[in-house]
Protein backbone atom coordinates (compact mmCIF):
# COMPACT_ATOMS: atom_id res chain seq x y z
CA UNK A 1 0.00 0.00 0.00
CA UNK A 2 1.49 3.36 -1.01
CA UNK A 3 0.25 6.91 -0.57
CA UNK A 4 1.43 10.23 -1.93
CA UNK A 5 0.66 13.13 0.38
CA UNK A 6 -0.86 16.39 -0.85
CA UNK A 7 0.53 19.49 0.87
CA UNK A 8 -0.65 23.08 1.05
CA UNK A 9 1.84 25.42 -0.60
CA UNK A 10 2.36 28.95 0.72
CA UNK A 11 4.91 31.22 -0.99
CA UNK A 12 7.13 28.26 -1.82
CA UNK A 13 6.99 26.73 1.66
CA UNK A 14 5.39 23.30 1.98
CA UNK A 15 3.18 23.14 5.08
CA UNK A 16 1.51 20.21 6.82
CA UNK A 17 -0.10 17.56 4.57
CA UNK A 18 -3.74 18.18 3.71
CA UNK A 19 -4.47 14.82 2.07
CA UNK A 20 -3.28 11.83 0.09
CA UNK A 21 -3.77 9.86 -3.12
CA UNK A 22 -3.42 6.10 -3.50
CA UNK A 23 -1.86 4.26 -5.16
CA UNK A 24 1.18 6.48 -4.83
CA UNK A 25 3.33 7.21 -7.86
CA UNK A 26 6.54 5.74 -6.43
CA UNK A 27 8.93 4.19 -8.92
CA UNK A 28 10.00 0.55 -8.71
CA UNK A 29 13.31 1.81 -7.30
CA UNK A 30 11.52 3.32 -4.33
CA UNK A 31 9.29 0.27 -3.85
CA UNK A 32 12.27 -2.09 -3.66
CA UNK A 33 14.03 0.24 -1.22
CA UNK A 34 10.90 0.53 0.94
CA UNK A 35 10.63 -3.27 1.08
CA UNK A 36 14.33 -3.55 1.97
CA UNK A 37 13.97 -0.98 4.79
CA UNK A 38 10.88 -2.76 6.15
CA UNK A 39 12.74 -6.08 6.24
CA UNK A 40 15.71 -4.48 8.01
CA UNK A 41 13.39 -3.07 10.69
CA UNK A 42 11.76 -6.48 11.17
CA UNK A 43 15.14 -8.20 11.45
CA UNK A 44 16.72 -5.58 13.71
CA UNK A 45 13.92 -5.67 16.29
CA UNK A 46 12.90 -9.31 15.93
CA UNK A 47 9.33 -8.46 14.99
CA UNK A 48 7.55 -11.73 14.31
CA UNK A 49 4.14 -11.51 15.92
CA UNK A 50 2.75 -8.03 15.36
CA UNK A 51 2.05 -5.30 12.84
CA UNK A 52 4.42 -2.39 12.50
CA UNK A 53 4.63 0.70 10.37
CA UNK A 54 7.13 3.27 9.28
CA UNK A 55 6.82 6.64 7.64
CA UNK A 56 9.34 8.27 5.40
CA UNK A 57 9.87 10.45 2.41
CA UNK A 58 11.06 9.61 -1.09
CA UNK A 59 13.72 11.94 -2.46
CA UNK A 60 16.04 11.90 -5.46
CA UNK A 61 18.66 10.42 -3.12
CA UNK A 62 16.42 7.59 -1.93
CA UNK A 63 14.02 6.82 0.91
CA UNK A 64 14.52 8.41 4.32
CA UNK A 65 12.67 7.07 7.37
CA UNK A 66 11.57 9.54 10.04
CA UNK A 67 9.29 7.34 12.18
CA UNK A 68 8.85 3.65 12.92
CA UNK A 69 6.74 1.91 15.54
CA UNK A 70 6.04 -1.69 16.53
CA UNK A 71 2.28 -1.21 16.38
CA UNK A 72 -0.51 -0.47 13.98
CA UNK A 73 -0.58 3.07 12.65
CA UNK A 74 -3.12 5.20 14.49
CA UNK A 75 -6.06 7.35 13.50
CA UNK A 76 -7.87 6.29 10.34
CA UNK A 77 -4.77 4.60 8.93
CA UNK A 78 -5.52 1.06 10.08
CA UNK A 79 -8.96 1.07 8.43
CA UNK A 80 -7.73 2.74 5.24
CA UNK A 81 -4.94 0.12 5.15
CA UNK A 82 -7.63 -2.58 5.20
CA UNK A 83 -9.43 -0.96 2.27
CA UNK A 84 -6.28 -0.35 0.22
CA UNK A 85 -4.91 -3.88 0.76
CA UNK A 86 -8.17 -5.88 0.79
CA UNK A 87 -7.45 -7.45 4.17
CA UNK A 88 -8.73 -7.14 7.74
CA UNK A 89 -5.73 -5.24 9.06
CA UNK A 90 -6.82 -4.87 12.71
CA UNK A 91 -8.21 -8.39 13.14
CA UNK A 92 -5.16 -9.99 11.52
CA UNK A 93 -2.82 -7.87 13.63
CA UNK A 94 -4.56 -8.96 16.84
CA UNK A 95 -4.53 -12.62 15.78
CA UNK A 96 -0.85 -12.35 14.93
CA UNK A 97 -0.03 -10.83 18.34
CA UNK A 98 -2.04 -13.54 20.14
CA UNK A 99 -0.35 -16.30 18.15
CA UNK A 100 -3.56 -17.40 16.44
CA UNK A 101 -3.26 -19.16 13.04
CA UNK A 102 -2.83 -16.77 10.13
CA UNK A 103 -4.52 -17.36 6.79
CA UNK A 104 -4.65 -14.10 4.89
CA UNK A 105 -3.03 -12.51 1.90
CA UNK A 106 -2.75 -8.85 1.00
CA UNK A 107 -3.96 -7.94 -2.46
CA UNK A 108 -3.63 -4.61 -4.15
CA UNK A 109 -6.96 -2.80 -4.44
CA UNK A 110 -7.41 -1.91 -8.11
CA UNK A 111 -9.45 1.19 -7.27
CA UNK A 112 -8.08 4.73 -6.90
CA UNK A 113 -8.48 6.77 -3.73
CA UNK A 114 -8.14 10.36 -2.64
CA UNK A 115 -8.23 11.53 0.95
CA UNK A 116 -8.39 14.94 2.59
CA UNK A 117 -7.86 16.05 6.15
CA UNK A 118 -10.76 18.32 7.10
CA UNK A 119 -9.74 21.17 9.38
CA UNK A 120 -11.61 23.91 11.17
CA UNK A 121 -10.78 27.51 12.02
CA UNK A 122 -10.61 28.38 15.75
CA UNK A 123 -13.95 27.96 17.52
CA UNK A 124 -16.19 25.32 19.12
CA UNK A 125 -16.81 22.38 16.76
CA UNK A 126 -20.47 21.38 16.45
CA UNK A 127 -20.90 19.14 13.41
CA UNK A 128 -19.62 18.20 9.96
CA UNK A 129 -22.58 19.05 7.74
CA UNK A 130 -23.42 16.85 4.70
CA UNK A 131 -21.20 13.96 5.90
CA UNK A 132 -23.99 11.37 6.14
CA UNK A 133 -25.54 12.38 2.81
CA UNK A 134 -22.24 12.13 0.93
CA UNK A 135 -21.57 8.68 2.39
CA UNK A 136 -25.10 7.50 1.50
CA UNK A 137 -24.75 8.81 -2.07
CA UNK A 138 -21.40 7.06 -2.55
CA UNK A 139 -19.57 10.33 -3.16
CA UNK A 140 -17.42 9.50 -0.13
CA UNK A 141 -16.18 5.99 0.58
CA UNK A 142 -15.35 6.82 4.21
CA UNK A 143 -15.27 9.83 6.49
CA UNK A 144 -13.60 9.25 9.85
CA UNK A 145 -14.30 11.75 12.62
CA UNK A 146 -11.41 12.86 14.85
CA UNK A 147 -13.24 15.27 17.17
CA UNK A 148 -16.50 15.24 19.09
CA UNK A 149 -19.16 17.93 19.32
CA UNK A 150 -18.11 20.63 21.74
CA UNK A 151 -14.36 20.32 21.13
CA UNK A 152 -12.58 23.67 21.12
CA UNK A 153 -10.24 24.44 18.22
CA UNK A 154 -7.58 26.93 19.29
CA UNK A 155 -5.29 27.23 16.25
CA UNK A 156 -5.31 26.89 12.46
CA UNK A 157 -2.99 24.96 10.11
CA UNK A 158 -1.91 22.33 12.63
CA UNK A 159 -2.79 18.70 13.28
CA UNK A 160 -4.84 19.77 16.31
CA UNK A 161 -7.49 21.50 14.18
CA UNK A 162 -8.24 18.42 12.06
CA UNK A 163 -11.81 17.33 12.67
CA UNK A 164 -12.00 14.42 10.19
CA UNK A 165 -10.49 12.73 7.16
CA UNK A 166 -12.62 12.02 4.10
CA UNK A 167 -11.82 9.42 1.43
CA UNK A 168 -13.28 9.02 -2.07
CA UNK A 169 -12.99 6.02 -4.39
CA UNK A 170 -13.01 5.80 -8.17
CA UNK A 171 -12.26 3.50 -11.07
CA UNK A 172 -9.73 6.12 -12.19
CA UNK A 173 -7.67 8.72 -10.34
CA UNK A 174 -9.72 11.41 -12.08
CA UNK A 175 -13.01 9.96 -10.82
CA UNK A 176 -11.70 9.82 -7.24
CA UNK A 177 -10.51 13.42 -7.54
CA UNK A 178 -13.81 14.64 -8.97
CA UNK A 179 -15.76 12.98 -6.16
CA UNK A 180 -13.48 14.56 -3.57
CA UNK A 181 -13.88 18.01 -5.13
CA UNK A 182 -17.66 17.62 -4.98
CA UNK A 183 -17.51 16.43 -1.37
CA UNK A 184 -15.31 19.34 -0.32
CA UNK A 185 -17.72 21.81 -1.90
CA UNK A 186 -20.65 20.39 0.11
CA UNK A 187 -19.04 19.55 3.46
CA UNK A 188 -19.01 22.25 6.13
CA UNK A 189 -17.45 22.38 9.58
CA UNK A 190 -20.05 24.19 11.67
CA UNK A 191 -19.42 25.90 15.00
CA UNK A 192 -21.83 26.06 17.93
CA UNK A 193 -23.74 28.93 16.22
CA UNK A 194 -24.09 27.07 12.92
CA UNK A 195 -21.45 29.24 11.21
CA UNK A 196 -19.28 27.57 8.55
CA UNK A 197 -15.72 27.55 9.92
CA UNK A 198 -14.26 25.15 7.37
CA UNK A 199 -10.52 25.61 6.88
CA UNK A 200 -10.33 23.95 3.47
CA UNK A 201 -12.40 26.35 1.36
Amino acid sequence: MTKDYISRDCDGFELNPIGFVSPGAQSSRYISQIEEIAQKIVDAYGLNNLAFFFQGTCTENGVYVFEAAARMAGGSTFESASILSNTEYMENSIDCFLGNPQSFSMEKNEKFFEGRFLSMKPGIFSKLAAREELLAEGILKKCWMFLREGTEITSSHSSSNRIAVAMSEGNTAEEASEKMALALSRLAALDENGIDCSDWK
